[in-house]
């Protein structure tokens, strides 16, 4: 009788702990609106890949080019929280929809290298049909990108995901663009 009430109490405690885990489908962030803006984590990522694929941005080209992240490398030039007047530009474009250290990633990892390249040669790209969904960590995002020199006639379906931390996101990462960056950082 001892040992049906021990495997009981196990089953019945591995049963809650299962259902504790299980979750909500709902994502894990602190909180589904940017707690500075009030937009939708949606919204959030959406402006993020809209301003990341959008070129010819002169204005960003010019920022990267005396920013503190040397633009391609993927790596800032010095700490974050520099005084520099371009890092500034960038704070307000992009510091509402990022925290500090997800801005400073960003734009070491993504906005110097796409941006960069396009600009450096001269392509151009915009991007269409984005597409977020809630998981139990975060958000999977898909979008297509459409590139090309004169016209935008190629185009390069990109996926990956994103964190969120206070409605702001902390991190975001491309894990497929299917060769747009190679593209990109090629003249021809």
């Amino acid at each position: 009788m001892k040992t049906k009430v021990m495997l009981f109490a196990l089953l019945l405690v591995v049963g809650v702990g299962f259902a504790g885990c299980r979750g909500t489908g709902q994502p894990a962030s602190s909180s589904k609106t940017n707690s500075s803006s009030g937009e939708s984590a949606e919204t959030v990522l959406k402006t993020a890949l809209t301003g990341l694929f959008s070129t010819p941005d002169k204005e960003m080209a010019e920022v990267l080019r005396q920013s503190s992240t040397l633009v391609g490398s993927g790596v800032p030039k010095q700490a974050s929280g520099s005084s520099n007047p371009t890092d500034t530009i960038i704070q307000k474009r992009y510091g509402r929809i990022f925290t500090e250290q997800g801005l400073v990633s960003f734009t070491a990892q993504y906005l110097s290298t796409y941006q960069g390249f396009a600009a450096t040669n001269q392509w151009k790209m915009s991007v269409d049909e984005i597409k977020a969904t809630g998981t139990t960590t975060g958000y999977d995002f898909t979008a297509r990108v459409k590139y090309g020199k004169k016209q935008q006639d190629k185009t390069a379906p990109i996926s990956g995901d994103a964190q969120f931390t206070n409605g702001k996101l902390s991190s975001f990462r491309i894990s497929s663009d299917n060769g747009l960056l190679d593209v990109l950082r090629n003249a021809g």
